[in-house]
């Protein structure tokens, strides 16, 4: 699995990177032989104005199915990164579910009975 990790108007410090990459591996474990490539953006959307505004984006390209983006904003960077691993997580296991279910539908003979 190939990791780039972006900053964008954003300093990438070692903590930070640090962070990222504990959380896509904990979130990643189970479906990590699938997974060809992920993509990581960080970014602080207003500057130094304030806010709700660090963003946190993956990008993940995955054996079988299309690539799959989430999205998180918060005020502070690592729940950002938090929610987006949460979410990436989820979304993973929704479509994988799915195409397993799709592929034991197919399984199932004329009579009924699962081959």
């Amino acid at each position: 699995m190939r990791m780039t990790i972006q900053g964008l108007n954003f300093d990438l410090t070692a903590a930070i990177l640090e962070h990222v990459q504990r959380r896509l591996r904990a979130g990643l474990s189970y479906y990590a032989p699938r997974v060809q490539r992920v993509t990581v953006r960080v970014s602080d959307l207003n500057g130094p104005k304030g806010g709700t505004d660090k963003q946190c984006s993956f990008e993940i390209v995955a054996d079988g199915i299309d690539p799959v983006r989430v999205r998180a904003v918060d005020q502070d960077l690592y729940r950002a990164v938090d929610r987006a691993a949460i979410t990436l997580r989820q979304k993973l296991a929704c479509v994988y579910g799915r195409d397993r279910a799709r592929r034991s539908r197919r399984r199932v003979s004329a009579s009924g009975l699962p081959t």
